[in-house]
């Protein structure tokens, strides 16, 4: 998410000093809206299919596995919030996020 963040600041940065030196008062371009951009970036990052090999339990050969960036994002919210749980039971504190 952060690298798509980062891509589309650059774009918005680039396409708005990418001027020809003219005067002020001269109609540029429309650029589109940033709202409608971050928005065409982020659903096109998180439908991008990333393989991996991964090693299987019991097994020397490794997995591939494809899944979208949205699906690992989740996966990794899932496991930090997990760790997060197991932390917190362990220092005797009480959880209420599920």
């Amino acid at each position: 998410m952060r690298a798509a963040i980062v891509v589309m600041l650059s774009w918005t940065a680039a396409c708005a000093f990418a001027g020809d030196g003219g005067s002020a008062d001269e109609p540029s371009a429309p650029v589109p809206p940033i709202g409608q951009t971050q928005a065409a970036a982020s659903a096109a990052y998180n439908q991008q299919v990333v393989c991996t090999k991964e090693q299987v339990l019991g097994s020397r050969i490794p997995k591939e596995v494809c899944r979208t960036r949205a699906q690992t994002d989740a996966e990794i919210d899932g496991a930090q919030k997990y760790v997060e749980r197991v932390q917190a039971g362990a220092r005797g504190q009480s959880t209420s996020a599920h």
